[in-house]
């Protein structure tokens, strides 16, 4: 691990795919990681022999939306608008993992493999393993880790979410909601949720004949609402011939900029206590099942109710309950 470290902070990318792979599989030793790589950078920042990155800041966006809107094609776009100002993309890619194996096709890596030779991109797919909130359990270490590293700008992209699933917000400077024409009923897939996590709408696709339609019907909610320090504005996007992606990135950079002005803004900061809020509580409910997991009495207590569930002896609510005052029982 101290080679890896010393590896890491000099930016060796085997090092990061290392670094990342250890972080999944002992997640308790996050807060130890990254405090020993920022010690590691001090100390070589002292010696002017061995060259070191000064302490890396990258820009965080965050790509959600309905499944087929074509998001994987737009960070493809994306990646190849940023390497032309020579700047580095790491994309955290989070592909759903089956409810039955767990296994993930981990598709996203796939289609970015143009970029596969590129010092300056690093793609990393995770499964969600189960995970409600659009992203992983381990995306928002495996994100840090890439800033660590020093990458310009890390991109997040979600699986295919629906309304409720808003943990991004929590984790991206900018979030963009893509959408396509034709994405399904019109009524359910602009619901509250992704009205107010979006920072910017993108409606890819867009040589369809339905997205002036969409593009207004967009506009007609943003105007029922209430007004906001920031207005989402509607990028129309073809991103499998990159037009439109130009000026998207910019329209990203102009809200990355007025974020960093209206940190303090109210409407802002509550916005991003509450995805916090959900981000953490999501999280909470998957480690306190890892913790159930790891002590024998309450993992054979589990096995049983499961297995009185499956047998139809049992519902999944009763089980729950005599898990939880087999617990709180422990505790008094």
């Amino acid at each position: 691990m101290e080679q890896i470290l010393k590896s890491f902070i000099q930016g060796e990318r085997l090092a990061l795919s290392r670094m990342i792979s250890w972080l999944e599989s002992h997640p308790q030793q996050r807060n130890e990681i990254f405090q020993s790589i920022q010690e590691l950078r001090d100390q070589h920042a002292k010696n002017s022999k061995i060259k070191t990155q000064a302490k890396p800041h990258a820009h965080f966006l965050g790509i959600t939306g309905p499944p087929g809107a074509g998001k994987s094609t737009l960070v493809n776009a994306l990646i190849k608008e940023i390497r032309k100002s020579d700047q580095s993309v790491g994309v955290v890619a989070v592909d759903p993992s089956s409810p039955i194996s767990g296994g993930a096709l981990l598709g996203d890596r796939i289609r970015m493999q143009e970029h596969a030779s590129d010092p300056k991109v690093f793609v990393r797919s995770l499964s969600s393993r189960g995970h409600h909130g659009g992203l992983s359990t381990h995306a928002e270490s495996v994100a840090r880790l890439m800033e660590a590293f020093g990458l310009d700008w890390v991109i997040l992209e979600t699986v295919g979410v629906g309304q409720s699933e808003c943990e991004i917000v929590s984790l991206a400077d900018t979030t963009l909601v893509v959408l396509t024409p034709e994405t399904g009923d019109t009524v359910q897939s602009l619901k509250a949720g992704l009205m107010e996590m979006a920072d910017i709408f993108v409606i890819n696709k867009a040589d369809r004949p339905e997205a002036p339609k969409r593009v207004a019907q967009i506009r007609a909610m943003l105007d029922l609402g209430q007004a906001q320090a920031w207005t989402p504005p509607i990028q129309l996007t073809q991103a499998n011939k990159g037009e439109g992606v130009a000026d998207l990135l910019r329209l990203i950079l102009e809200h990355q900029k007025f974020s960093h002005q209206a940190k303090q803004d109210p409407e802002i900061k509550l916005r991003l206590q509450k995805s916090r809020e959900q981000y953490f509580k999501e999280l909470l409910k998957e480690h306190f099942y890892l913790w159930l997991e790891k002590q024998p009495v309450l993992r054979a207590l589990y096995q049983k109710k499961l297995k009185k569930i499956q047998d139809g002896e049992q519902t999944s609510e009763q089980a729950v309950q005599e898990i939880l005052e087999k617990i709180l029982t422990s505790f008094r």
